[in-house]
């Protein structure tokens, strides 16, 4: 039966199937459950013909198909380019509709899971856990295809494990899961003593509020006045001097590194915008939240960098900070009709106008044959910052579809198309 899966697959959604995702498809690696977060893969033919609680329209990226889950309706996704290639592995989180990349292939992408996602603090300085997992079948395809792929990296897996804390920075040099490693290197950066140990209770006990002055705080210790530091040092007398300690260098390096390789997340411009800020480079700061503000809501990690205390009505971290900058910004951004979306700051139809801002560009773009163009605008509509409700992804999707087809892309229209039916109307 070798070959014949992913010939279907290719055939169905007009992919090109890589040798790596060949063999995962035709070699039966999708028959073992891993013992990871996601150890539940598709079989191939529910990837080609998904059944119901797999393809969550609306709420995935129009461009990716879940090919792994964990059964809590988190999936890990390919996401699809317009030539149709499968270009990176996204971890796609039910709850919110957040995903960040975890690699570019899908051996990175386990790998990943199986070794440093979610271990306390951000799976960076802990030894990763071995034994049974280094045995594990989809744990040594993985690896295997990463050695194949990847020549920098040690042949042996054992060796790799037992280098901990170091194999972070193995797996950079190797340019393994490069993004979400940068991502947990940077929340550890960030990740003071207060932010781990502080609860809602914390903050009432100061007598602030939660949100947003308490999750300022958490973002950025610096923020916090003399009198509270105070009051919380009392309250965590255990971390001494530490309880406040930050390394917004460290974190900023890290951001850079990834804006330098995508520019589609927001959190790196974020991080990177507000360390700027912090030194009162305006200019900078102001460069960076003007590029973060485009990425989509969705992108952004708002909760794990505790960047959400803006204004609900302001919608996102960037534009809540271009807002408050707005006396240092040249002139072309304070006529900026994409900012004056969010700097009218009304939350009960923030959603709404920024679909609308969309939509108005997409069917412009259309009617002038500036397909792909089309084709973005369509996805910003559906994905800058979401919709209240699925009723408006139906002529979304449907833009998606024909701005994929008019383009040319059979693979793009195809996955829409999928997620179009999956759509209730």
């Amino acid at each position: 039966m070798s070959g014949v899966w992913s010939r279907k697959i290719e055939k169905h959604y007009h992919l090109r199937i890589s040798p790596e995702l060949a063999s995962w498809f035709d070699d039966g690696l999708w028959r073992h459950h891993g013992q990871s977060e996601f150890r539940y893969p598709l079989h191939p033919e529910q990837f080609i013909e998904p059944v119901d609680g797999t393809i969550w329209a609306g709420f995935m990226l129009p461009d990716t198909l879940p090919i792994v889950g964990n059964k809590y309706g988190d999936w890990l996704c390919l996401r699809v380019s317009p030539e149709g290639q499968a270009t990176e592995i996204i971890c796609w989180n039910h709850g919110g509709g957040d995903w960040v990349p975890y690699g570019r292939k899908l051996s990175e992408a386990l790998f990943y899971d199986a070794f440093l996602a979610g271990r306390a603090p951000y799976g960076i300085e802990q030894a990763p856990v071995v034994g049974d997992k280094t045995a594990c079948p989809t744990v040594r395809w993985a690896w295997n295809w990463m050695v194949r792929t990847h020549p920098k990296l040690e042949p042996s897996l054992d060796q790799l494990c037992a280098a901990a804390p170091a194999i972070t920075d193995r797996l950079l040099a190797a340019g393994v899961a490069e993004t979400v490693i940068r991502r947990d290197k940077m929340l550890l950066a960030l990740d003071s003593p207060l932010k781990s140990c502080s609860v809602p209770e914390s903050a009432r006990r100061l007598g602030v509020p939660w949100e947003p002055e308490f999750v300022r705080w958490i973002f950025d210790t610096d923020l916090i006045p003399s009198p509270a530091r105070e009051a919380l040092r009392q309250l965590y007398p255990q971390y001494s001097c530490s309880l406040f300690s930050q390394d917004w260098s460290s974190a900023e390096q890290q951001a850079l590194a990834v804006i330098r390789s995508r520019q589609d997340l927001g959190w790196p411009f974020d991080i990177a915008g507000w360390a700027a800020e912090r030194r009162n480079d305006f200019s900078r700061a102001i460069d960076l939240y003007d590029q973060g503000v485009r990425t989509s809501l969705f992108a952004d990690e708002g909760v794990r960098f505790r960047t959400h205390w803006y204004p609900e009505g302001l919608g996102k971290f960037a534009a809540a900070r271009l807002d408050h900058l707005r006396h240092h910004l040249p002139p072309r951004l304070r006529d900026d009709q994409y900012l004056h979306v969010f700097w009218e700051n009304d939350p009960s139809t923030l959603r709404h106008r920024l679909r609308e801002y969309w939509l108005h560009r997409a069917r412009q773009h259309f009617r002038d044959n500036r397909y792909m163009q089309a084709y973005h605008c369509y996805c910003q509509a559906g994905w800058d910052s979401g919709s209240s409700g699925l009723d408006v992804y139906a002529e979304i999707l449907e833009g998606i579809v024909a701005s994929a087809t008019a383009s040319g892309s059979s693979a793009l229209c195809s996955v829409a198309r999928t997620h179009r039916r999956f759509l209730t109307d």
